[in-house]
């Protein structure tokens, strides 16, 4: 038999990790010195995957686990870096497991850094962790600390890998995330070094991670970060105070819960409530029982998290008109004791190029509306692709957390350059992460698309004028002049 690891491990490079639609990976060509019966037998394999259903595809695998071929499991690397969904993805990656694969550990660290709801993220994680891989452990704290970039040998096969110049910040957030629910000590000491990032976005997902990763190591640092000058470390770092507890701990939330801000106030007192109660005993020394992952801090049922996605160019500045009457009508008059969180994508569409700009979902509501009001000095990263279902891509990166009303608020022109690809991120968000996704939208023959995208995400769809929407609040009145399309609940 012929090894094609190798080779195949460089190809992927060239396959983005979603093809843009729900659709099969694309196979490269057969080496030239395999023998035609080799060829054929792996065909045949092949062709029950090649549709574009992925019951059908996950199905399809059973072939591939039956046929314990290493030339065959070579196709299952490339369905497991590459395949639309990310359910054959993972399938794809258990017999790998199951075949006792090398590819696997590196194949679930690139799932854990693609574009995908963070439920899917973190079933690859787990994949990892119980593999103990190192090699994928490796590759995600070269995410962490240098976002999307394939110079790392390590990494080749991983990064960037959705074939498309995305922020860094979005692969070091992904990375953080994925460390923290891998809590090895390789895994903390990146998290720990990632609390100096410049960006407060890296900063406070790496607040966040260590009390998940729960290591004590972290404690003096996060006492360091729960005086940072941007509110979101700070509460990040009061939470994973909480779930830490311990006395240096409770003496910092007692100070905490004095603070003249009163969202860090009120998250220092829950956080204090969470150090003081009793928790169970780690595992005795010299033990093989794994340290558990500390309480968890108590999500705000009544909260809401809120990522708008809109387009940026000159022709819709009344869509940012809109969300910023939005954000004075209900981010800034709703009740304070709630938790709220909002967050922007921003993208331009010129052709088949694009920018998009980002800001991870926030509590500092002074911090939005800077961020937002300066929005049209607008830089990104650029690729080709299109703008909407691109956006949709960054916001699939998003720092969600458990709160349960999640939605995105999308804004557009019209249709999307790839709108069976937008559909289905909209499917991906609202089924894996639970977020309701509704559209405004201006052009009248692009009503199909935006009701099909309210259908597959949960959430309304509405046609407006060109002036301002008097009132935009979620669960309110319809912009002036639009008329609302609902999406089956």
């Amino acid at each position: 038999m012929t090894s094609l690891r190798p080779l195949l491990l460089f190809l992927v490079l060239a396959l983005p990790a979603l093809a843009g639609r729900n659709l099969p990976a694309r196979f490269p060509e057969f080496p030239a010195k395999m023998p035609p019966a080799q060829e054929k037998r792996i065909l045949e394999v092949r062709r029950p995957y090649q549709v574009a259903d992925e019951e059908a595809r996950i199905r399809a695998l059973d072939a591939y686990d039956k046929l314990q071929d290493p030339d065959a499991d070579n196709d299952l690397v490339v369905i497991a870096c590459a395949d639309g969904h990310p359910e054959v993805r993972l399938r794809a990656i258990e017999i790998l497991i199951a075949h006792e694969n090398s590819s696997a550990g590196l194949c679930a660290a690139r799932l854990a850094l693609s574009a995908l709801p963070p439920a899917y993220r973190k079933r690859a994680v787990a994949i990892v962790r119980k593999l103990g891989n190192a090699a994928a452990e490796e590759a995600l704290a070269h995410a962490l600390k240098k976002g999307f970039d394939r110079a790392h040998p390590a990494n080749s096969p991983i990064l960037n890998p959705d074939n498309n110049r995305i922020d860094d910040a979005m692969a070091q957030v992904a990375a953080a995330i994925a460390l923290g629910e891998l809590r090895t000590p390789k895994a903390v000491d990146a998290l720990l070094a990632a609390l100096g990032d410049g960006d407060w976005q890296v900063r406070s997902t790496a607040a966040r991670a260590l009390g998940e990763a729960g290591d004590v190591r972290a404690v003096d640092a996060l006492l360091r970060t729960a005086k940072d000058e941007d509110l979101d470390v700070r509460i990040e770092s009061i939470i994973s105070l909480g779930r830490f507890g311990g006395a240096p701990a409770i003496a910092a939330l007692r100070r905490a819960a004095g603070d003249k801000e009163p969202i860090v106030a009120r998250f220092a007192a829950r956080a204090l409530k969470l150090a003081q109660a009793p928790r169970p005993a780690a595992p005795a020394a010299g033990t093989s029982a794994e340290t558990p992952s500390p309480p968890a801090f108590e999500s705000d049922e009544s909260g809401s998290e809120t990522v708008y996605i809109v387009d940026d160019t000159f022709s819709m500045t009344d869509a940012e008109r809109a969300v910023r009457g939005d954000m004075e009508n209900v981010w800034t008059k709703e009740d304070e004791t709630t938790d709220k969180r909002v967050g922007f994508v921003l993208y331009r569409d010129f052709g088949n190029a694009f920018t998009t700009r980002q800001m991870l979902l926030s509590y500092d509501m002074k911090k939005a509306r800077r961020w937002f009001n300066k929005a049209s000095d607008h830089t990104g990263a650029e690729s080709s692709g299109a703008a909407i279902d691109r956006a949709f891509l960054v916001a699939m990166y998003f720092n969600w957390s458990r709160i349960p009303k999640k939605t995105i608020n999308l804004y557009a022109n019209g249709n999307s350059n790839d709108d069976e690809a937008l559909v289905f991120y909209g499917k991906l968000l609202h089924q894996g992460e639970g977020v309701t996704v509704n559209s405004w939208f201006r052009i009248f023959n692009s009503r199909k698309l935006h009701e099909a995208l309210a259908e597959a995400g949960g959430g309304t769809a509405t046609i407006w004028t060109a002036r301002a929407p008097a009132d935009t609040r979620r669960g309110g009145p319809s912009p002036a002049g639009g008329g609302s399309t609902p999406g089956p609940r």
